[in-house]
């Protein structure tokens, strides 16, 4: 075997080994945590907040004015993970709503939990359309209701 084609192989056999090792840490840290992790992103002008749960079930709340919110989920979720279980929308401004109609768009949704409190924003309309197109569950937040994630509850104040 020549130089040039050990070198190669050797270079493969790395490049190989490293994309193991990163997607087993992936792998790891995603099923493997025990804590409630909650994550503040800093979207601009709005509010998103997204939380994991021990069990590995991920809520959003908010999505922010504009798709900076998308940009914040594929820094914090695994390259593989299209699917949100929980999406909140607190109200129907579209410094809240903006972002969630990109997410909507692109990840797969369990369930919408809303204010019921309507808007008339095109960003508040857009929601309603992509949540009627995919078929989205969606639930009227009522005080005292409580929703679980594993070992993890919320209750609606």
């Amino acid at each position: 075997m020549s130089r040039t084609t050990r070198k190669k192989v050797f270079t493969l056999i790395v490049g190989f080994m490293v994309v193991s090792v990163t997607l087993i840490l992936s792998i790891q840290k995603t099923s493997g945590d025990q804590y409630l992790e909650v994550i503040f992103f800093d979207v601009g002008q709005g509010d998103s907040i997204f939380i994991t749960t021990p069990s590995g079930q991920q809520i959003l709340i908010d999505g922010g004015p504009d798709m900076a919110v998308l940009d914040r989920l594929g820094r914090n979720m695994p390259f593989y993970d299209h699917s949100i279980d929980f999406v909140v929308l607190t109200h129907a401004h579209s410094d809240h709503v903006g972002g969630l109609v990109e997410v909507l768009d692109r990840y797969d949704i369990g369930m919408v939990l809303t204010s019921g409190v309507h808007g008339t924003s095109p960003d508040y309309l857009e929601w309603l359309r992509v949540i009627e197109e995919k078929n989205i569950p969606v639930t009227i937040a009522r005080a005292g209701q409580e929703f679980t994630f594993g070992t993890v509850s919320m209750e609606v104040v």
